[in-house]
């Protein structure tokens, strides 16, 4: 099998890459250079390999920063050390890594990939946290402001399932993740932001099902994570600025409401081309 073979959403053992060219390993991932295109490999909690980007390769350059704390695009400056990749989360934090992915429908290549820190856990989710785990009855209620600027006393009555429903079906557009074209001007990035800053319709951005992945863990890394993916077809050429996952809630009049818990603002933005797949995962972890 040559490197040219290897598929997305295939997994692979790691004697399978190595020996087909030229090989940089490090924890977690392994990049294979063939002389016009480089090979990104990244291992799961089973061990198994899995194909997550590809892109034109200078033979003369070797990525140096994957570091998304320090970039959010690579830097292409010489040789990879093994500390450049790492996961940025410390000790006892629980957080969310933003994964973003641009696809080139036809053919299958990554046009951009970048992984970075999702900054912006919002006052929702901290709130919404505190209604779950404390069962908060009808009588001492959360207020929560949702979507419509407007502040809705949340309580675990009836349908208790909806608290942190984010199972948003194709085309729908109030919740799951969502996407905007606000760099920060509309709305500021801050902790009491309720709503995206302006939405990309469905008519222009294609809005798939939301996707899950199970929990899963990591002994080696101490990590635990879910991810939560949805994905995004052009139909006309766009630059998302801004990211945001919203929920549902019950309020006490057994009113289904929608809240956004987290919000993300894109450095500099994602293009988007006209006839490709933005793919976006929000991966929830816990590190310890």
């Amino acid at each position: 099998m040559e490197l040219k073979d290897f598929k997305f959403g295939e997994h692979y053992t790691e004697e399978q890459i190595k020996g087909k060219a030229n090989i940089i390993s490090l924890p977690r991932f392994i990049i294979a250079d063939s002389p016009s295109t480089r090979y990104w490999f990244e291992v799961d909690s089973d061990g198994q390999w899995h194909l997550i980007a590809f892109n034109d390769y200078d033979p003369k350059v070797l990525v140096r920063n994957l570091n998304p704390v320090l970039s959010e695009k690579p830097i292409e400056v010489g040789i990879v050390q093994p500390d450049d990749i790492k996961d940025v989360l410390v000790p006892g934090e629980l957080g969310a890594m933003l994964e973003l992915t641009v696809t080139d429908d036809k053919t299958g290549k990554i046009i951009e990939h970048r992984v970075m820190k999702s900054k912006s856990f919002l006052q929702q989710f901290i709130q919404l946290l505190y209604v779950k785990m404390a069962l908060s009855p009808t009588s001492a209620p959360v207020s929560v402001r949702d979507t419509g600027n407007t502040l809705r006393n949340v309580a675990e009555v009836g349908k208790k399932g909806y608290t942190f429903d984010t199972t948003a079906a194709i085309t729908d557009v109030t919740y799951g993740i969502i996407i905007g074209s606000d760099n920060g001007g509309v709305y500021p990035l801050a902790m009491d932001n309720y709503k995206i800053g302006t939405l990309i319709p469905n008519a222009t951005m294609n809005y798939s099902a939301m996707l899950y992945g199970n929990p899963g863990g990591d002994a080696g890394t101490g990590i635990s994570q879910i991810t939560l993916t949805r994905n995004f077809t052009a139909t006309a050429p766009t630059t998302v600025n801004e990211i945001a996952l919203v929920c549902q809630a019950v309020d006490t009049t057994g009113t289904v409401r929608k809240f956004m818990i987290i919000r993300d603002l894109i450095a500099g933005g994602i293009a988007v081309p006209n006839g490709t797949t933005l793919t976006v995962n929000y991966r929830l972890q816990a590190q310890v």
